[in-house]
């Protein structure tokens, strides 16, 4: 798809006061974007408004949400990413974060959209693309109303510097992704954003994630075709309990639980 960096130098000052889903698709709607990765300089939340993962009350779903948390105050966020697209066609986000909790101790969650409400103006870094969509749509496996890689407006135009996929559950992670670069022929790439959950974790340095309902976010990654190992990412992820572990995911043995959602910069083919 296309990469199309949101004016200028990719930057737009979202207003203060209004609920993120909001303030984003007042964005970058009018410029006919349909999926976009988002990220944020210094975003601040009050009130904020998130949920965790949690385990399913019923055996129709493998997992679901906690309760919604709101924390007291303005929450400032360390990292968050999130996925633009549309529901019953309209703006809809997908949006993982991390921050320090009131005791000091990291936290991390998945951000409701129309509750969690930005408590001052933020800039918002968005690559987004008319090309392909990113479109919310019922999903018989999962149980869940998940974004799904569809046609964009401009459908015909692909022929940009961006790659958005979805991968589905029981994928492992960093094999699918590393398939993904692979496919397209890709030399090196940046990764813009990564959201999604897995089967628990298992991290390089030997941290075991048992319980399996995660949220996880790409905070950084790269491919490069050149490299041992082509694939490089740190990520963040929050088990079942709250607790918030970082770090590298070991290949082959981290399964999708329920979706993923990737964007990726071609930097050379």
């Amino acid at each position: 798809a296309g990469l199309v960096a949101m004016p200028p130098e990719n930057l737009v000052t979202l207003p203060a006061g209004v609920p993120i889903c909001t303030a984003i698709g007042e964005a970058l709607a009018p410029e006919g974007i349909t999926a976009a990765a988002i990220t944020f300089e210094r975003l601040a939340l009050g009130p904020m408004r998130y949920v965790m993962p949690a385990f399913s009350e019923t055996p129709d779903r493998v997992a679901f949400y906690s309760r919604t948390f709101a924390p007291s105050g303005v929450v400032e966020i360390e990292q968050a990413t999130a996925t633009y697209g549309m529901k019953d066609s309209k703006p809809f986000i997908h949006g993982h974060a991390l921050w320090t909790d009131e005791d000091g101790q990291p936290a991390a969650g998945h951000i409701l959209p129309f509750e969690a409400v930005l408590a001052r103006p933020v800039r918002m870094i968005a690559y987004g693309t008319t090309e392909v969509g990113m479109t919310v749509a019922p999903d018989a496996e999962t149980g869940f109303d998940l974004f799904g890689v569809t046609d964009g407006p401009k459908a015909e135009d692909r022929r940009g510097r961006l790659l958005v996929a979805k991968i589905r559950p029981n994928e492992d992670l960093v094999t699918a992704i590393t398939r993904i670069c692979e496919d397209a022929g890709v030399k090196t790439a940046k990764i813009l954003s990564g959201i999604g959950s897995t089967v628990g974790a298992a991290f390089d340095d030997t941290t075991y994630i048992r319980t399996h309902p995660t949220e996880i976010l790409i905070a950084s990654g790269s491919y490069s075709a050149n490299r041992l190992q082509p694939l490089e990412m740190d990520i963040v992820l929050v088990d079942v309990t709250g607790r918030v572990h970082r770090g590298t995911l070991s290949p082959e043995i981290n399964p999708v639980l329920i979706c993923f959602e990737l964007f990726i910069e071609i930097i050379t083919e």
